[in-house]
């Protein structure tokens, strides 16, 4: 044969032509075998049945292969090679298949059985063999080669237990199941957890038995399972660092998942979710919309992503138990989850009224907390007391119980037109969750929206909408208001003794609130205790100040809180009361 007839090396051949030439079919009739020639070579079975020695000799050689590896393995794995060594017509169906492994093997091996998956052989009584061949070594050689087979044989039974864990990679672990110290320590097989704590030498180290325990769980079943504590650290690094680099490296050193498994988690947690809330406790379901910028760096500058971000958040919180399935979704299937209809807005000119305020009718609310406001504040005078904030500490009350947070898709669209599909999508989920559509924007969104909100017509699902402002950004206009109220009185003067000149200007302006808020609750104190020393003429108490010159020449003041000078004056039986009953109150007595 010249050169020029073989086959290119990369030549494949057709399955059928393939199995053709396995099973003699579709034969030339110059060398096809006769129907004589066929039936001298068959072999009647006891029971009258033709006996196949292709697929028998096949289905031998596999449990052979099988006999000495002892591997899991699913029956319908076992099918697909069949058919790749004998050929579709001499390939066993999964039922006969899974019959003649029981016949073969006996009570030696069990199937796994679990919802939506094939049948798993699994080998569970190879515990007395492995010890068999321990013990024959033995006698046989040395010392140092014994200590190799106590480790080996050792090894065998760990594995074996390793391999009866339930496979569960139809679902990802629940978060519930990766943040129990208890459930990672009972996924770990005992044989290896009476391994790992007989290494250990610290006293408490649960966790670390359960992080290796699961590492090498993982290694031994790289695909059937997914360990809670290795696809839970891989999603925590990439939620606090995104690095792929971090992920792959931590992977490759066996201490969590890919970072392709983190991926495809969070294209199926993404799949899974949906803008349903399950208000079965009737909880308040309160809906925050704000911007979301994100500068993405461009040649002209534009390009950039500004939309609305909106949450919805339920007091008491809601609490949903659903598990994430292992699944290969579609960035399609994800998109056509978070789906929000579109609603461009058009300005009608002829009918466009302007906002307006209106006075709310005030109503007679009982509040109990001022007497202890006033308790705190006649106290002053007489004693270094504690101020309003530990007060508040020592209140209790009843506890609607911790919020949760929904996320809901985004919006991309111009400000006028995101601000409106916001309105619609938030009264269309409420309606869904049958919830009152309760919407809370900043200060300029806000404007907006009242704006488009009184120029709806009467008949406009949004006429149900509550719009909130923010409690933060209606903070920040009170104070702020308060600053330029008081401009010029001398405001500004005081809170300089306290705070840098700076920061006071932001505080007066609303920015720095925490600083504006603390320093404003100073201030109320201050004033109120010098009024009611001179109403009751009680001195106010004085703190010592000590004056020290430091290396550079400057004089520096010291407070020393603990020696404070209270004057010796004779109260009325009302004010020794109402401090006694101070007392009594920080202490937790009544």
């Amino acid at each position: 044969m010249a050169h020029s007839d073989l086959h290119a090396a990369d030549a494949v051949y057709h399955a059928q032509c393939n199995s053709n030439f396995r099973t003699s079919k579709q034969m030339p009739q110059t060398i096809a075998k006769t129907p004589e020639d066929n039936l001298k070579k068959r072999k009647i079975s006891y029971a009258g049945r033709p006996k196949n020695d292709i697929a028998e000799n096949g289905f031998q050689a596999i449990m052979l292969r099988i006999e000495k590896n002892q591997k899991q393995i699913s029956i319908a794995e076992l099918v697909r090679e069949m058919e790749q060594l004998c050929g579709l017509d001499n390939t066993y169906s999964v039922v006969h298949m899974k019959k003649k492994i029981q016949d073969y093997f006996g009570k030696s091996i069990m199937f796994t059985e679990e919802e939506g998956k094939p049948s798993v052989l699994t080998f569970r009584d190879n515990i007395s063999p492995i010890l068999h061949n321990f013990y024959n070594r033995i006698g046989k050689e040395n010392k140092e080669e014994e200590k190799k087979s106590i480790i080996s044989t050792a090894a065998q039974l760990l594995k074996e237990d390793i391999k009866l864990i339930t496979s569960k990679d139809i679902f990802y672990p629940s978060a519930e199941e990766m943040e129990s110290e208890t459930s990672n320590a009972d996924y770990v097989p005992r044989s290896l957890r009476i391994f790992l704590n007989s290494l250990f030498s610290e006293a408490d180290c649960v966790t670390k038995i359960s992080a290796i325990g699961h590492a090498i769980i993982q290694a031994t079943r790289p695909r059937s399972v997914i360990a809670p504590l290795q696809i839970g650290l891989g999603i925590q690094m990439h939620h606090h660092f995104s690095s792929r680099f971090l992920i792959d490296t931590l992977f490759n050193l066996g201490f969590c998942s890919s970072y392709s498994e983190v991926q495809k988690f969070e294209m199926n947690a993404a799949a899974s979710r949906s803008t349903e809330i399950a208000n079965e406790n009737q909880s308040v379901v309160q809906y925050i919309a704000d911007n979301v910028d994100h500068n993405i760096r461009s040649l002209d500058g534009f390009g950039t992503f500004h939309g609305m971000g909106i949450i919805a958040a339920s007091t008491p919180g809601i609490k949903t138990a659903r598990s994430v399935p292992r699944t290969n979704p579609s960035i399609k299937e994800i998109t056509a989850l978070a789906k929000i209809n579109i609603k461009f807005y058009k300005e009608q000119s002829n009918s466009f009224q302007k906002l307006k305020y209106e006075v709310f009718e005030k109503r007679d609310i009982e509040n109990k907390s001022w007497k202890l406001d006033l308790l705190s504040k006649i106290c002053w005078p007489l004693k270094f007391s504690a101020s309003w904030s530990a007060i508040m500490h020592k209140t209790s009350g009843s506890y609607p119980g911790q919020s949760n947070i929904t996320f809901l898709p985004m919006i991309d669209l111009n400000p006028e037109s995101c601000i409106y599909t916001t309105l619609h999508f938030v009264c269309k989920e409420a309606k869904q969750n049958k919830c009152t559509p309760i919407l809370t924007f900043d200060q300029p969104l806000y404007w907006k929206a009242m704006m488009i909100v009184q120029n709806e017509p009467t008949t406009s699902s949004l006429k149900s909408l509550v719009l909130k402002l923010g409690g933060f950004h209606a903070e920040m206009s009170f104070v702020g208001s308060i600053g330029y109220l008081m401009s010029g009185s001398g405001l500004m003067n005081i809170f300089e003794t306290v705070y840098a000149s700076t920061a006071v200007s932001h505080m007066l302006s609303g920015k720095a609130i925490a600083r504006a808020v603390r320093g404003h609750f100073l201030l109320d104190t201050a004033l109120t205790a010098l009024i009611l020393s001179n109403i009751y003429g009680i001195p106010v108490p004085k703190i010592e100040v000590n004056s020290e010159e430091n290396a550079e020449g400057n004089l520096t003041q010291t407070y020393d809180t603990s020696k404070v000078q209270i004057h010796d004056t004779c109260y009325t039986e009302e004010m020794s009361h109402a401090t006694d009953l101070l007392d009594l109150f920080l202490k937790g007595d009544v």
